[in-house]
């Protein structure tokens, strides 16, 4: 169970944005990404930011902390149309490790046009005769 920790002033900076305790406490429940925010943090208390939809379906960003057991939120506010198009986009899989035949053909099944190469070096296949490199211009 999720418990949250309230004060005064982090209730009246989340309402001044426009959200309830209740939307802040439904977004945390029902799932968001969260990251550390370490230009916000110190070292007695380290922050996070955390991306949901409200029960309504508009994105919003929190800043809190942990605060014993407890979430506390800091700040919350709805997402700029920018930042929702930013983080609407999908972010790029990377390749899986394929441990077994059918983990080769379940992802040579797929379209590979959503994966993320670029965790892959360029290599030669040593199997071929090796080219001269191209002139070198003057």
């Amino acid at each position: 169970m999720i418990n949250f920790a309230w004060d005064h002033g982090n209730n009246s900076k989340c309402e001044k944005h426009g959200l309830t305790r209740a939307q802040i406490e439904a977004m945390f429940r029902a799932g968001l990404h969260v990251a550390p925010d370490p230009e916000h943090s110190t070292t007695a208390e380290q922050r996070f930011i955390a991306v949901g939809l409200t029960p309504e379906g508009r994105a919003d960003v929190d800043a809190f902390c942990w605060q014993e057991d407890k979430i506390l939120p800091i700040s919350a506010r709805y997402m700029h149309a920018r930042e929702v198009a930013r983080y609407a986009q999908p972010s790029p899989k990377t390749v899986p490790v394929l441990t077994t035949d059918k983990d080769a053909e379940d992802f040579l099944d797929q379209n590979p046009s959503t994966l993320d190469f670029t965790q892959f070096k360029p290599m030669r296949d040593k199997s071929l005769p090796k080219t001269a490199p191209p002139p070198k211009r003057p």
